[in-house]
């Protein structure tokens, strides 16, 4: 058969070379044997160091940046000062484009009259600066609008310094009569506005402290206890509240503190 007989052509072929190069079936088998199983030397010393730590550098490089994260956090936890009071800032003014920049101007302002509540030894009143100016864009007055409402729930932040028109979107939102404690009853002042609700930085030294220029008014104004807000008659609450009277004592009666 043809097949055969090429077959056997290429295997005499094949001796006829393995002769004239002196190999024989031995050194075939040894040859063929020595590529199919590889020789394989243990690393030891410091290359089985080296060889362990390249296959799990991964794992020590995510277990270090874990550690650098939990590390910042504790250290962020431990340093970041701690508040005295939570003053809430709330502006719908259209001109309200520099309000945000008093922020800082309003805490100095009032950390002259803020006691050390803590007893930590260190005075710290927090501003949370809140835009509900329906005029900006629509996703920016929906942000405004949610920290705002989230704020009404919160218990933490029970004095406000409001504009004007903040104070016709709580009368919106929450009846502003019911939600804003009525003063008169809490603090001897005789320039209340808003029905008795708040007292304006005008009627008081704080404009001056803030360097206030605009011509609308803010106003300063506590939560009432009795608002039906979730949470807003826990303990904590009511403490901060309580806070939030006294800070507004000493700040209408030009009573200061911290010199």
């Amino acid at each position: 058969m043809p097949d055969n007989e090429e077959k056997q052509r290429y295997q005499e072929k094949v001796a006829l070379l393995k002769a004239k190069q002196g190999i024989n079936d031995h050194d075939t088998e040894k040859i063929i044997s020595e590529e199919k199983e590889p020789r394989y030397t243990k690393p030891t010393g410091f290359s089985a160091v080296l060889n362990y730590l390249y296959y799990t550098k991964w794992f020590f490089i995510v277990g270090a940046i874990i550690l650098a994260l939990c590390i910042y956090m504790v250290y962020d936890a431990v340093s970041r000062e701690k508040s005295d009071i939570r003053v809430i800032f709330i502006s719908a003014d259209e001109e309200n484009n520099g309000y945000y920049l008093k922020t800082e101007a309003v805490e100095l302002a009032i950390e002259k009259y803020l006691p050390d509540f803590n007893e930590d030894n260190n005075i710290h009143a927090e501003v949370f600066f809140i835009n509900v100016n329906k005029n900006q864009a629509a996703d920016l007055f929906t942000a405004g609008q949610t920290k705002f409402l989230a704020e009404l729930n919160d218990q933490t932040g029970q004095l406000y310094l409001v504009d004007g028109e903040a104070l016709a979107i709580m009368d919106e939102l929450t009846s502003s009569q019911e939600y804003l404690t009525d003063l008169s009853d809490e603090i001897n002042f005789d320039k209340l506005s808003n029905d008795n609700r708040t007292i304006s930085i005008f009627d008081i030294d704080f404009s001056k402290e803030i360097d206030w220029e605009a011509e609308n008014s803010l106003y300063f104004a506590v939560r009432n206890k009795n608002t039906g807000m979730k949470g807003n008659n826990s303990d904590t609450a009511v403490e901060n509240r309580e806070r939030a009277l006294e800070v507004l004592k000493n700040i209408s009666s030009g009573n200061v503190i911290n010199k």
